[in-house]
């Protein structure tokens, strides 16, 4: 799988659900490259503080696209996370991956900035096979705002995984230690392969 983790508004959770994701393809015994394509290298400082043993890159670049083959020639997956708002370097993300991850708060401040997004997405879409798929991230256990977030989002045509990412401490301060407790991320990298053998 060659996995890009977007979304145009910063803060919606795309660092954390990349590192997760690569972890948990390299605890399957899985080869994978993790791209961190943010010039802030918040992917990178936090797999070297945690001395994590598969490759992580830096490349905040509008050529990840050229470069994907390359970077994926001895190894099963590609994960790349990408920066807020510069449309140039996610595009090229984009055009990188098969498989579409954007990761969306239950929030209005989130869903008020998910068009700009989905429009890029769909841009891109219109060039390549890439399925896309919604992660909902930060969800708070027992509300409803899952579910009204879930119909909002229905007008956009974009599938909604039925695994969520529950706001947690454990996440919120992983940054920068090893990724050893996958969590809610289990069922989001086994939701994720069926997606991408669909």
């Amino acid at each position: 799988m060659k996995i890009a983790v977007v979304n145009l508004k910063g803060g919606a959770g795309k660092t954390a659900t990349a590192v997760h994701l690569a972890a948990g393809l390299h605890a399957s015994g899985e080869g994978v490259v993790l791209v961190d394509a943010d010039p802030q290298g918040s992917a990178l400082g936090w797999t070297e503080a945690a001395e994590s043993d598969w490759l992580t890159v830096g490349l905040p670049s509008k050529t990840i696209h050229q470069q994907a083959a390359r970077l994926t020639a001895n190894t099963e997956h590609l994960v790349i996370d990408t920066p807020p708002g510069d449309l140039g370097v996610v595009t090229s993300a984009l055009r990188a991956a098969d498989l579409i991850v954007i990761p969306v708060q239950p929030t209005g401040t989130d869903l008020s900035q998910f068009a700009e997004t989905v429009q890029l997405v769909e841009d891109v879409q219109a060039m390549t096979d890439a399925k896309a798929v919604v992660l909902l991230t930060r969800v708070v256990k027992r509300t409803i705002a899952a579910d009204a977030v879930r119909e909002a989002l229905e007008p956009f045509g974009v599938p909604v995984l039925d695994a969520v990412v529950p706001q947690s401490q454990s996440i919120a301060m992983a940054h920068g230690r090893p990724v050893t407790d996958l969590g809610a991320y289990v069922d989001v990298l086994n939701e994720l392969r069926k997606v991408a053998a669909a």
